[in-house]
């Protein structure tokens, strides 16, 4: 995984007008602190976490200044538009890659990826695809999507960097 694959990401959930999850975290008057951008959220594997270090300009959290206070546990760090949250049961897809190693499924979500739709009578159909379809022949690509009252919203929120191609080892 590299600050390019995020950016790509990013500026696809910036084209399906994906909302930010975090706000921007200024910087502070303390020695070796930076500001970070607003933010989507990567939700991955604790496996993760060496590969999120070698990030080019990857920031842990205790170097966000001030905003550092009012972090999750779980966060990580953040580079760029991207904060990185891991745990333990994060996804793995195991033996999956051409060698049969390990290949850690990293999310990335905008606000609209995590949603609670309030109904009065219609109907919600949850569509999911699973891998092999859709000129995947890999079989590495899952979609899913929800249609409420026929409508759908026709945008990704939740991206897998796996799914969009990018096969991240763990």
């Amino acid at each position: 995984m590299a600050l390019s694959d995020l950016d790509e990401i990013v500026a696809l959930l910036q084209t399906n007008d994906g909302e930010y999850i975090t706000n921007m975290i200024d910087a502070s008057t303390k020695i070796g602190t930076s500001p970070l951008g607003d933010a989507y959220a990567m939700m991955c594997h604790s496996r993760m976490i060496p590969v999120l270090n070698n990030i080019t300009g990857f920031r842990r959290k205790f170097e966000y200044g001030t905003g550092s206070i009012n972090t999750l546990s779980s966060e990580w760090g953040g580079v760029n538009n991207v904060r990185a949250f891991q745990s333990s049961q994060g996804s793995i897809s195991a033996a999956s890659s051409l060698l049969g190693n390990d290949i850690a499924n990293c999310f990335i979500s905008a606000y609209e990826g995590y949603k609670v739709v309030f109904q009065a009578g219609g109907r919600a159909k949850y569509i999911y695809t699973p891998p092999g379809v859709l000129n995947d022949p890999a079989h590495l690509r899952h979609a899913a999507a929800c249609s409420f009252d026929g409508k759908d919203e026709g945008k990704f929120s939740l991206i897998d960097l796996e799914a969009y191609g990018y096969a991240i080892a763990a």
